[in-house]
């Protein structure tokens, strides 16, 4: 992590993480940026260890809700449609989170769907 004053007379911290080069004009005083860079990297470093914070969990069901009411229901002449999917969805996923949805779980959700669905006609 590199801390250096620019032309201006600010501080600034440069670095990467996950690959992405990140640059932050910090403050006016170089005791400002060295603290910052200490908060930085052990926000890096608790991430990279798993001691990040908990990303807020969102329940399947309020995200379904959210998104019928607030994006379907408003904006498709075929909301009713989306009300029919979602039940089935929220049979499946309901008490999940999001970040627990994998793409494992939606092939699952597939074939069972697939069972309980009666093949269109040949």
């Amino acid at each position: 992590m590199k801390i250096s004053q620019n032309k201006n007379g600010k501080w600034v911290i440069d670095f990467t993480c996950k690959g992405r080069r990140i640059r932050r004009v910090i403050g006016t005083s170089k005791r400002e940026a060295e603290a910052a860079a200490a908060a930085i990297k052990a926000d890096i470093i608790r991430d990279k260890y798993g001691f990040a914070k908990p990303k807020k969990q969102i329940l399947f069901e309020r995200f379904a809700k959210e998104y019928f009411e607030l994006h379907s229901k408003q904006n498709k002449r075929s909301w009713m449609r989306d009300r029919a999917s979602i039940r089935n969805l929220l049979r499946f996923f309901k008490g999940k989170t999001l970040n627990n949805i994998t793409p494992d779980l939606i092939e699952r959700y597939k074939a069972k769907r697939k069972e309980e669905v009666s093949p269109a006609s040949d």
